[in-house]
């Protein structure tokens, strides 16, 4: 399974959905899944982008 997280806003925001998706974004990056490929749109320590809409 393909999931993308969507990390665009993390720019903007600055509490509630920000704190969600960073969170989220740490705990999938050290723990992988064999059965899950985690798709960032930036990376979530640079907020290099990685996919351009």
């Amino acid at each position: 399974m393909k999931v993308l997280l969507d990390l665009q806003y993390l720019n903007v925001a600055t509490t509630g959905i920000k704190t969600y998706m960073m969170e989220l974004a740490y705990a999938a990056l050290p723990y992988p899944h064999p059965d899950i490929e985690w798709i960032f749109s930036q990376d979530p320590e640079t907020s290099l982008i990685f996919i351009r809409s």
